[in-house]
Order: C-alpha cells, then sequence, then structure tokens
C-alpha cells in the first residue's frame, strides 16, 4: 500500500466519534427551538458542528455508515436514526435502508423525529431533491413511511395537497394525524378546511387532535376555531394524569406531545378569556409558566412573580417575564447573585432552563409595579403589543432573525397568524 493510500484510511477511533458526537450534534440542533440562550448565530454554530461530523462519516464512506449503523442497533435514538437515514439518503441506497428497517420499525416511536429530520434536512439543503419523498409519498405500503413522507414534506414547505386528501382516508391513525399536519400548511383553502373539519370527529384522538391544531392555523371562523379549542383543551386535561405514571423514553413522548398541544391551546386562545386561567391552575406548575409564556397576556406576569418564589421554578419564570416585557434582567439588575444553592438547585432543572439566572424577586416585583401596562386588549411579546398588522409582522420578523429560538418559534407562528388574516 501506498503512502497516500495508507493516509486516507479511515482511522477508526475518528469515525467512531464523527458518529457518536454527529448524533450528539442532531439532538442539541434539534432541542434548540425551546432554548433562551441559542439564538440563529448559535443554531447557525451548532449546524455548522454537526455538518462536520456528517462529512467525516461521509467521507469515511462504507466505514462511516457501519459505525453510524452500529450506534442505530445499539441506542435505537431519534438521532442515530437521523445519521443512518441521512447516510442512506446520500448514498442513494435502497440497501441501507432495508439494513435499518428492522430497527425503525420496531422503535418507531423513538425514531421517528430523527427519521423525519433528515429526509426533511436532505431535501432542504441538497442541491436537487431527493426522490425518496416523492417516492414514499406516492407508492409507499408501509404507514411509518406514509407518515414521515408526510411529516418531512410538511417541515420543507413542500405540500401536495392531493396526497394529504388521499392520506386523511388511510387505515392507520399515524396516516391520518399526519395528513393533519400537511392539511394545516394550505390556509385559507375550503377543501383543506372541511378535510380537517370532518377528521376533528374521528374516532381515533390523535387524528381528531392534530385536526383540531390544523383548523387553529387554518383561520376560519370563530365557531369552528373555539370547537377546535375546546378539543384540545380537553386532550391536554384527560392526558395530565397519565403522564406521572410514565417511565423512560414512553414519558418523554408523552410530555413532548403534551407540550405541543399546550404551545397551540395557549397561543389560539384569546386573552381575556376566564378558562384560560381556570385551566392553568390545573396543570403542573412549569406548564404553567410555559403556557403564560405561549399565550402572551401580560396580565399573567403577576402570577410569574409569584412563581419566582419556589427556587426549581424562577429561572422559568424569569425567563417567561423576559418573554412577554422585552426587559433584560441582567441590565436592569433584577438577578440575584449567584450561589452554591442556585448551583444545586439548576443541576435538576430542564435544560433549557440550566443556564438561566435566579431572579431577585423583591427587585423583579419593584420593577413590574413601576412599569406602565404594556396593552389592555392585545397579545404581547418582547413588549410589544401584536395586532394584524405590518408594524407587527416586522416585529415578529426581527426576533425571528436575531431572537433566542424559544422566543422565535413563537414569533414564527405570529407571522403564520398575521399573514392568514391578512
Amino acid at each position: 500500500m501506498s503512502r497516500l493510500a495508507a493516509f486516507r484510511q479511515p482511522i477508526p477511533e475518528i469515525i467512531k466519534r464523527h458518529a457518536g458526537d454527529a448524533a450528539f450534534y442532531w439532538s442539541q440542533w434539534s432541542k434548540a427551538r425551546y432554548s433562551f440562550i441559542v439564538n440563529a448565530e448559535r443554531l447557525a454554530h451548532i449546524e455548522h458542528l454537526l455538518c462536520a461530523h456528517l462529512d467525516g462519516l461521509t467521507e469515511a464512506a462504507d466505514t462511516g455508515w457501519q459505525e453510524a449503523f452500529g450506534n442505530l442497533k445499539r441506542w435505537k435514538g431519534p438521532g442515530e436514526t437521523f445519521v443512518c437515514v441521512l447516510l442512506a439518503l446520500q448514498h442513494d441506497s435502497q440497501e441501507r435502508f432495508t439494513l435499518m428497517w428492522p430497527t425503525l420499525e420496531a422503535n418507531a416511536h423513538d425514531c421517528a423525529r430523527g427519521f423525519i429530520s433528515a429526509l426533511a434536512w436532505q431535501q432542504q439543503r441538497s442541491p436537487s431533491p431527493t426522490p425518496w419523498l416523492d417516492h414514499w409519498l406516492k407508492t409507499a405500503d408501509s404507514p411509518l413511511l406514509t407518515t414521515v413522507a408526510l411529516r418531512a414534506s410538511a417541515c420543507v414547505g413542500q405540500i401536495p395537497l392531493e396526497h394529504a386528501t388521499t392520506a386523511s382516508q388511510a387505515d392507520s391513525a399515524h396516516v391520518r394525524a399526519a395528513a393533519c399536519r400537511t392539511l394545516a400548511r394550505h390556509p385559507n383553502n375550503p377543501e383543506a378546511a372541511a378535510t380537517l373539519l370532518h377528521l376533528t370527529n374521528n374516532t381515533a384522538p390523535n387524528v381528531a387532535i392534530e385536526a383540531a391544531i390544523g383548523l387553529l392555523h387554518q383561520g376560519g371562523d370563530s365557531a369552528t376555531a373555539q370547537q377546535a379549542l375546546n378539543a384540545l383543551h380537553n386532550a391536554i386535561l384527560a392526558a395530565l394524569p397519565s403522564l406521572t405514571a410514565l417511565k423512560g423514553s414512553k414519558r418523554r413522548n408523552a410530555y413532548r406531545q403534551l407540550r405541543r398541544w399546550l404551545f397551540y391551546w395557549a397561543f389560539y386562545t384569546p386573552i381575556k378569556q376566564r378558562e384560560f386561567a381556570v385551566t392553568l391552575e390545573q396543570l403542573p406548575p412549569l406548564l404553567q409558566i410555559e403556557a403564560i409564556g405561549w399565550h402572551g397576556d401580560s396580565a399573567h406576569v403577576d402570577h410569574l412573580i409569584k412563581m419566582m418564589h419556589t427556587p426549581e421554578l424562577a429561572p422559568a419564570a424569569l425567563a417567561h417575564l423576559e418573554l412577554l416585557t422585552g426587559c433584560d434582567a441582567e441590565d436592569l439588575h433584577l438577578t440575584a447573585p449567584i450561589d452554591q444553592a442556585q448551583l444545586d438547585t439548576a443541576q435538576n432543572l430542564p435544560p433549557e432552563y440550566q443556564a438561566m439566572p435566579f431572579p431577585n424577586v423583591a427587585a423583579v416585583t419593584h420593577w413590574w409595579q413601576a412599569q406602565q401596562p404594556i396593552a389592555a386588549a392585545t397579545k404581547v411579546l418582547q413588549g410589544k403589543p401584536l395586532e394584524q398588522n405590518q408594524t407587527s409582522l416586522e416585529h415578529c420578523q426581527t426576533l425571528i432573525a436575531i431572537a433566542p429560538r424559544r422566543i422565535a418559534r413563537i414569533a414564527q407562528q405570529h407571522c403564520v397568524v398575521i399573514s392568514v388574516s391578512a
């Protein structure tokens, strides 16, 4: 073997590192939408690191694939799935999909997110669209493949209405639910709205709930929107009791789903509705805080300040105060000095809040009492009232470009609402 050929041989330790780190950075990239710290610039940096490890695996060819596939068989997680599926798509390899399929199908609840993400990633970043998405939309005889293709097509904005309408009549409830997500991407479309309205009566709960969310995206009449909100509200309350009994990945998946439902219910519920305050008291404390942020009513700031007296909730409550009011707590000296008790508490917080500062509750209370009301009859985001006009649209577009991803996600949803209403 020549020196050059020997130099180009993959080094096993490096390939192993590429495979593990690619799955890790996909996880960080995926979770960034919940972050109060990661903005667009930081997200681009995480994506750059992810791409570097993916490039290393691609350069290692079959050796890189074998290492990534071994991780998938061992861990069966969404990050490992993303890496393997992306390598299979880039290699245009039916053989690789055949090897993966038993693991993907047996662990669909854990693997589906990575599968969808890989397909959407390849579709958005490839010079030429991957034929696999269109192929699975048209010919897939597997509910999992059809579900993945529908949801990936919704992620990248390629939304074939005819495929979604056909899928809405499928035998699989998962396929019908995915069809609802795709139909939701057709705002002000009478055919899509009629199909979604029909599906709100579906006997499969996940289908009815996705149809309700889709109707909210449609921006229809107030009676239909209230019907959808009621369905979503009932589903949230029904899901809460079973959550504490679940463990491991089942609990994580159920909590992620519940959080998603709560986001849309809180976001679309009009302010000043008494039902919101009543339901808030029935939620676990952390979800109360998050729902207030998603809802956007500054009348609930006092509730956030009350939650700051509980150390385990204080960083989240302060973060959502900033979300609503646009204040910079550190610049305004509203944060508490760091001590060991805070560090110990932070270790047990959800990851998105572990790096957040703790509030000086007395200072926060005094500051808020000195503020003028932000708005009496409109939702707010970062201290600005949100209305159906160009000023609010530009405010949200600015936040999408520069704000942390948690705030940018809410701004993006407001952009959708403003655009649909225009």
